[in-house]
């Protein structure tokens, strides 16, 4: 039986005898072709890079904010004066301070704080007239007990008859088939129920010329 152990093969023969054989791998090929450009040279390198500092002082930006890098803002001749604005001559257009110096009366009155009584006033409505009144009927007794409706009698007399026995319950229905062998119809519908018409013997020959 074979037996693998990396690039070995073990292979123990039926006498006991074991022999090994190293796998040939030369022949095998990679899936990806990984080493077909081992010995490619990248071009390129024959390219020279300069290194120097460029000049711009040529060029102009598109929106040109230097025309007027030397102008000089006007106005600076004028001067600013900081004093304090008087507003005693002006006068409210509502008249808040006409009455400043009023003092208002009615500070000699005194207020007492004292309980109110009521007991001198009535009421509206008279309910307190009978207050001491004790209603009576207390002393009857209230009875329970089952009531008896025995001798009540319907107005209109409906247990009159309770005890009446319906008759008729002796006449017999047979259930047969009828028969109307000796029924006779009242117009006589089949008195000439076998006759024959005439005339069905008579024959006519037609004309030839009838087109």
């Amino acid at each position: 039986m074979p037996i693998s152990c990396g690039k070995v093969q073990v292979t123990q023969a039926e006498n006991g005898k074991i022999f090994q054989q190293k796998f040939d791998f030369s022949k095998v090929k990679s899936k990806v072709p990984f080493r077909e450009n081992e010995k490619h040279i990248p071009g390129g390198g024959d390219l020279v890079v300069f290194s120097k500092k460029q000049n711009f002082n040529n060029v102009k930006p598109k929106i040109p904010f230097r025309e007027n890098e030397k102008h000089t803002p006007a106005g600076g001749d004028k001067k600013i004066f900081k004093q304090k604005m008087k507003f005693d001559h002006i006068k409210a257009k509502i008249p808040f301070r006409e009455n400043e110096k009023h003092v208002p009366s009615g500070g000699g009155k005194k207020i007492f704080d004292r309980k109110l009584s009521f007991e001198h006033v009535k009421s509206k409505v008279p309910f307190r007239e009978n207050e001491k009144h004790i209603p009576g009927g207390g002393d009857k007794p209230v009875h329970r007990r089952r009531l008896s409706f025995d001798h009540v009698k319907s107005k209109i007399g409906s247990l009159d008859n309770v005890e009446h026995v319906p008759g008729g319950g002796t006449n017999k229905i047979h259930n047969r088939k009828m028969s109307f062998d000796n029924v006779k119809s009242k117009v006589g519908s089949l008195d000439n129920i076998d006759h024959v018409p005439g005339g069905g013997d008579h024959c006519f020959n037609a004309p030839a010329n009838l087109s």
